[in-house]
């Protein structure tokens, strides 16, 4: 079991939908994230399976029904037991 947070940036960040090099330049911070989604996953592959199931089932409509929040895109923060990455135009980044 491992616990999953699901975090949004704010709509008037320099960032929102940008990729992860974009928003390290405008000095990217969880300041301007909100937890939108929190949840215990029964998944125990490794993180990059987790990254991509959630990347699917946030785009899939699943979460979307069970929590108030859009669909997973670039710059949003998926975090797997406290480790934190963020959805980059390719895959994901370590934050």
């Amino acid at each position: 079991m491992k616990k999953i947070r699901i975090y949004q940036a704010d709509m008037n960040c320099d960032w929102v939908f940008m990729d992860y090099e974009f928003a390290k330049e405008k000095n990217f911070n969880m300041k301007w994230y909100t937890e939108v989604a929190s949840f215990d996953d029964e998944d125990d592959g490794d993180d990059d399976t987790i990254l991509n199931k959630l990347w699917n089932i946030g785009n899939d409509g699943a979460l979307k029904q069970s929590f108030r929040m859009r669909s997973v895109s670039v710059s949003d923060i998926l975090e797997i037991e406290g480790r934190r990455y963020y959805v980059d135009s390719f895959g994901f980044k370590e934050c």
